[in-house]
């Protein structure tokens, strides 16, 4: 296991600093303390002492025969008592990750989060919008025209707009990430949440993901509430290294590392999202 893991393990409670743990040279076992001490900070260390290893007792050993006078006696070394070392055993500890590919970053990225969130709205929003319009328009066309009327006139239809927008795109999100694990806003930015065995997290699962963000994370998109909401899940996410609807026992954030390929994914889904922000914030024309 990296360092980062046995961080993320500390952090979580899953081992605590008296965990006897071993070098990958096999040198000896002792505490992780005594190991890595720049980890002591993160350590939780256990009220019940370890137990002391036990030895099995020894049989006596075998009475040998005399040896005859004309053999000359031999000495053989006492054998040492190798004493077993313990197991490394975690209880509690995550199923191994199946990384594939280059998704291999298990650091946070909040920033990254962020601007993805923000693409996903603009994309399925959009879309969301133009299939509700669509339907609308044929069943009831006036009090769809009026609808729309006050959601794109004063700051309370704006208010409004954005918290049916951040609504309407849990289903579809919710859709996405449950079967593939992304969006197109987290594929861009380089980010895919999966289960520690690195399948996909399930459609229900998600959607009940996407309830959490969209209350605790974005607050319903409440004016100021919001700011305090997003605040709090970038503190979260930078300290504990996962947001609070992503616990490590259910869900891992994988990301692509950071190079010149991702920096280029990440300019086009800061591009494409300016472009959908503008073209929505364009008045629309007379019998539209």
């Amino acid at each position: 296991m990296s360092t980062e893991e046995l961080a993320l393990l500390l952090r979580e409670r899953m081992i605590g600093g008296d965990t006897v743990v071993s070098p990958i040279e096999g040198v000896s076992w002792a505490p992780l303390a005594h190991w890595l001490p720049e980890l002591v900070p993160f350590a939780t260390w256990s009220s019940t002492p370890l137990p002391a290893p036990q030895r099995p007792p020894s049989a006596p050993p075998p009475a040998l025969p005399a040896p005859a006078p004309w053999d000359p006696p031999v000495q053989s070394a006492p054998r040492p008592f190798i004493e077993a070392a313990p197991p490394f055993a975690l209880p509690h500890a995550p199923l191994p990750l199946a990384t594939k590919g280059a998704w291999i970053d298990r650091k946070p990225h909040p920033w990254r989060r962020y601007w993805a969130r923000m693409l996903d709205l603009a994309v399925m929003g959009s879309v969301m919008g133009l299939m509700l319009g669509v339907v609308g328009a044929v069943v009831a066309p006036e009090e769809t025209n009026r609808f729309s009327a006050f959601l794109t006139s004063g700051p309370v239809g704006k208010v409004a707009d954005l918290m049916l927008t951040l609504l309407l795109v849990i289903p579809g999100n919710a859709l996405l990430l449950g079967l593939t694990g992304g969006t197109p806003g987290k594929w861009l930015f380089g980010i895919k949440i999966v289960r520690p065995d690195g399948r996909p997290i399930g459609v229900m699962a998600a959607l009940w993901r996407e309830i959490r963000v969209w209350f605790q994370g974005l607050a319903m998109g409440i004016p100021l509430v919001t700011l305090f909401t997003l605040f709090a899940g970038f503190s979260w996410l930078n300290d504990d290294g996962h947001a609070p609807w992503d616990k490590p026992r259910r869900r891992v954030a994988l990301h692509r590392p950071t190079g010149a390929w991702q920096i280029l994914l990440m300019l086009i889904g800061l591009v494409l999202l300016i472009a959908l922000r503008v073209w929505l914030a364009m008045p629309s024309k007379p019998g539209a």
